[in-house]
């Protein structure tokens, strides 16, 4: 929206969590103001002093990714206003900067550190990295959702996040947020999407209106002003506003890339990585060589096939019994990634994939964020069982469990038997990993 008065009242409650559990304004892509709650479920009047940027476009951002006990927020009524509102707090400034640490997780394990270029090679905390063992890496560089903006899907499914500015008979122009302009040949562009927000299915050939409208023609023009069709109605000029795509092709299924890289921006590339005195390498079947900033890298991803994550796994619900039908297993998003998050008096099945050797269950087995009752968690496969107790104060405990060949795990969430069930109750797996053979 556009800042058009002093200030942004709301109110606000829940953690006092700087950067974790908070409400922010963005202006292109940066925080420029951030409140948290003290720590009370009362709402109390709180407001961002926004003078300096009046007549700016803002975005309001109410963030939840803590996993602490108290982690969450609560933010109501919120107006932009001629004055304060009897705020409590009046924000004048944007909050310090934070410096988080990047993590790397490989069958091994997960690392945590600071993650740079030394020496022409990637490291984490310090120690060089095999680009080859990297299943996740996160560099601590928060990226915006992939369809926060406009940006061009290429034929390979990847994505980059930019403002299309221009248009010939062999190239779409893309102006990147922190990159030269780029002319993309057309023969590897699938759409051009101009507006935030999901696509709208469409054959190739067809201009997609605001209203989801399906336009077939040939596109003629993009500027700065309008878009132009070329259809049955004749040459139709249509301000940028009211399109939201043009689909040139269809996303192609292309060979399995070595890595994914997902960009500050929102940009997502894939490719053979490397890395050099120049910074990450990354090899694009249609982009050629290109040099990546780490500083506009926010995570890397390379799938193995030896290595699967347990959040991933197709599961089944075969149990779930209790005075109240407990909620079923659900994944969760933290800051260390992916957690599957599971209840007592449920079992769940997972199909693990064909191979013929052996694998083991790698993760952390730790107590759902305030729980307040002992958990038993049973794991059967093929016909052995293995059991963990799980205590409200405990931390995260290291499973490290011979699968053998089973082609299907169980796991079993339970109360300890001599104690009652007590709300809220359940465990996570964290950095959980089935691996085959000797993946390390």
């Amino acid at each position: 929206f556009e800042l058009k008065n002093d200030y942004i009242t709301f109110l606000i409650s829940g953690a006092n969590l700087p950067g974790e559990a908070c409400v922010n304004l963005l202006i292109d892509g940066k925080v420029v103001r951030s409140a948290t709650g003290n720590g009370q479920d009362i709402l109390t009047p709180a407001a961002f002093d926004v003078k300096e940027f009046k007549g700016q476009k803002a975005r309001f951002q109410a963030l939840d990714t803590s996993a602490h006990p108290f982690d969450y927020i609560t933010v109501d009524a919120v107006y932009q206003s001629i004055d304060p509102k009897g705020a409590t707090e009046v924000i004048t400034k944007p909050p310090a900067e934070t410096k988080v640490a990047g993590r790397m997780k490989t069958a091994a394990g997960t690392t945590n550190g600071k993650v740079e270029i030394i020496g022409g090679a990637l490291t984490v905390a310090g120690q060089p990295v095999d680009l080859g063992k990297i299943i996740e890496l996160q560099t601590g560089v928060t990226a915006a959702a992939p369809d926060a903006g406009s940006r061009v899907l290429l034929i390979n499914g990847d994505l980059l996040a930019g403002d299309i500015t221009g248009l010939t008979e062999e190239s779409l122009t893309l102006s990147p947020p922190t990159r030269e302009p780029l002319e993309l040949n057309l023969a590897h562009v699938a759409q051009a999407i101009f507006l935030p927000g999901p696509t709208v299915p469409a054959k190739p050939g067809t201009l997609v209106q605001i209203d989801n409208r399906l336009v077939p023609g040939t596109l003629k023009w993009i500027r700065e002003e309008n878009i132009a069709i070329d259809c049955s109605l004749g040459l139709v000029p249509l301000p940028r506003t009211r399109v939201r795509s043009f689909v040139f092709a269809e996303v192609a299924a292309g060979s399995e890339a070595t890595s994914q890289v997902t960009f500050a921006d929102g940009s997502v590339l894939s490719g053979t990585l490397a890395a050099n005195d120049e910074g990450l390498m990354l090899t694009h079947a249609l982009l050629g060589d290109l040099v990546l900033d780490l500083k506009t890298v926010a995570s890397v991803t390379r799938p193995l096939s030896e290595v699967h994550l347990l959040t991933e796994l197709l599961g089944e619900v075969v149990k779930r019994t209790g005075l109240v039908t407990p909620p079923a297993p659900e994944t969760i998003r933290r800051e260390s990634g992916q957690a599957l998050r599971m209840f007592p008096g449920t079992v769940t099945r997972y199909a693990l994939p064909a191979s013929e050797q052996t694998r083991r269950l790698r993760g952390e087995l730790m107590p759902l964020p305030g729980a307040k009752a002992d958990l038993k968690v049973t794991l059967r496969m093929s016909g052995r069982t293995k059991s963990f107790s799980v205590a409200p104060e405990a931390g995260a405990q290291a499973v490290d469990l011979d699968l053998g060949t089973a082609d299907t795990l169980e796991i079993e969430v339970q109360a300890e038997a001599s104690q009652g069930l007590v709300f809220p109750s359940g465990i996570e797996w964290h950095n959980t990993l089935i691996t085959e053979g000797g993946a390390s």
